[in-house]
């Protein structure tokens, strides 16, 4: 069956689902080695990136583009996972204050209902509380305009 992983919230980088893969592949009650197959979805341009390109692709990120996550769906094994809330969660959330940003968010719905694909809510306890960013309103801008997050980060 074809799944469309929805995860929240986003955070500056997604540690909690990088630990929960791993722990998952080993387990006997986990995904085991079919959660390879379930790559994460991230924004086109962030693959174009020097080295993010590298970070990203260690983990097997595909793009998040409609047209290309519509094709995946469509395949017998086509499943993915995406941060629906996307860098505009990132400027909301914080270590005290987690925030899912949902309301405005439909295409992946769209994309469910289109492909067949059954849509399984995820929320990462803990994913913003291992980094925070800057969150002036003008980075936020940017970031929009841009198509990825131009902010600083720090944590632990």
């Amino acid at each position: 069956k074809r799944v469309i992983g929805c995860m929240h919230p986003h955070g500056v980088f997604p540690f909690v689902s990088v630990c929960a893969v791993t722990s998952t592949l080993q387990a006997k009650d986990g995904f085991g080695d079919g959660i390879l197959d379930l790559p994460t979805a991230v924004a086109n341009v962030i693959r174009t990136m020097p080295i993010l390109k590298d970070v990203v692709g260690v983990f097997g990120c595909i793009d998040a583009s409609g047209s290309y996550l519509k094709s995946r769906l469509q395949r017998r094994k086509g499943s993915v996972v995406l941060y629906v809330g996307g860098m505009v969660e990132l400027f909301y959330a914080s270590p005290k204050k987690e925030t899912v940003f949902l309301k405005q968010r439909k295409g992946f719905v769209k994309l469910a209902l289109r492909t067949g694909a059954d849509l399984v809510p995820v929320y990462l306890f803990g994913n913003t509380t291992s980094l925070e960013a800057l969150k002036w309103p003008i980075l936020a801008k940017i970031s929009r305009k841009t198509g990825v997050s131009f902010t600083l980060f720090w944590g632990r």
